[in-house]
């Protein structure tokens, strides 16, 4: 089993990318988890290079968004410039 992230979601497909190359996998809309959303991490198993399989990785995914809204609030506690244009 190998994690990515759901990249973007279209009509009737999911764009899935996997591993640290990001390669690109596009899985019909029924293959994902029940509210599964664009951001969202996901386990996926293969099957001779196709993908047979999708599930939440809902660890990952909560680590990366208090990861995500740390790195936004250190951004806004960060002092402004003092010199002003």
């Amino acid at each position: 089993m190998t994690t990515g992230v759901i990249d973007r979601i279209k009509a009737h497909e999911a764009v899935i990318l996997v591993g640290d190359d990001e390669v690109e996998f596009i899985v019909p809309l029924t293959m994902l988890p029940e509210g599964a959303r664009e951001g969202d991490w996901v386990k996926v198993v293969f099957n001779q290079g196709e993908v047979v399989h999708v599930e939440m990785d809902l660890e990952k995914t909560q680590k990366r968004k208090e990861h995500l809204q740390a790195k936004l609030a250190k951004l806004h506690a960060k002092k402004r410039s003092k010199y002003k244009s």
